[in-house]
């Protein structure tokens, strides 16, 4: 359970840091590839 939430929490800094940086840059496609099951 504690790995499994440090983990959790890992991946949602991951994407706090992540999804402004994609936003910043679509030309790049960031976030489809953030994002394969959208893609």
């Amino acid at each position: 359970m504690t790995d499994f939430t440090k983990l959790y929490e890992m991946l949602r800094v991951s994407s706090l840091f992540s999804l402004p940086k994609n936003a910043g840059e679509p030309k790049e496609g960031g976030i489809k590839k953030n994002k394969p099951g959208t893609a």
